[in-house]
């Protein structure tokens, strides 16, 4: 068989072709695992991203909602601490009238007397000052002197400086003590233990103002 020149062009160029082909599908099978591996990191950093997102997102909403409820929880102990803060208030007001009603009653004045004469045996100084509201003082200080006389006292009046509601005061000729028996003393000295048993009481009743 004799092959022509034509033959031979023809095998040469099936050859570099096939060689070309088969260099082109590798150089393109190269470029498409290239492309796919840049593919799949691209759409990776793309989830990763998305990811993120979503958890900060998340996470943003976990911290608005915690921020929320601790706003929440610290309003809700403002309020109950006023509502708290009012039954005091409306408490001792209501113990203040209860005392300016017993100063009214005809139980008062032997009250008064007996819680006098009972602080002067209890006083090593002869000499002492009382102080009383206007009306006691006008009132009452002829029988507290006599109370005085009898335990040996020298008894000297002045009025409160303050509305002291009812009660009395005791001091020394100079001044260096006070013994605050007025009802407003008693009142004011015994609030906190007012308070602390009304907080107390409200506790144990399951808190009725949350």
């Amino acid at each position: 068989m004799v092959i022509t020149i034509e033959d031979k062009l023809n095998i040469f160029y099936k050859i570099v072709l096939e060689k070309e082909k088969e260099e082109s599908l590798k150089v393109l099978n190269e470029i498409e695992e290239k492309n796919k591996a840049t593919l799949d990191k691209h759409r990776e950093r793309l989830f990763k991203v998305k990811d993120d997102i979503i958890e900060k997102s998340i996470k943003n909403g976990e911290l608005k909602k915690d921020e929320l409820i601790s706003q929440e929880i610290v309003e809700a102990r403002k309020r109950i601490f006023t509502k708290k803060e009012g039954l005091l208030d409306d408490l001792i007001l209501s113990l203040e009238k209860k005392a300016k009603d017993f100063v009214n009653s005809e139980e008062y004045s032997q009250y008064l007397l007996d819680g006098i004469g009972r602080v002067l045996k209890d006083i090593e100084d002869e000499a002492i000052i009382i102080y009383l509201k206007n009306e006691d003082r006008l009132g009452l200080s002829g029988s507290i002197a006599k109370v005085g006389i009898e335990i040996g006292k020298k008894i000297s009046f002045e009025n409160a400086n303050e509305d002291i509601i009812g009660g009395f005061i005791v001091s020394d000729i100079d001044k260096k003590y006070l013994i605050d028996e007025s009802f407003k003393g008693k009142i004011e000295e015994n609030k906190y233990l007012i308070g602390e048993e009304l907080y107390s009481t409200l506790g144990k009743a399951g808190d009725i103002l949350d």
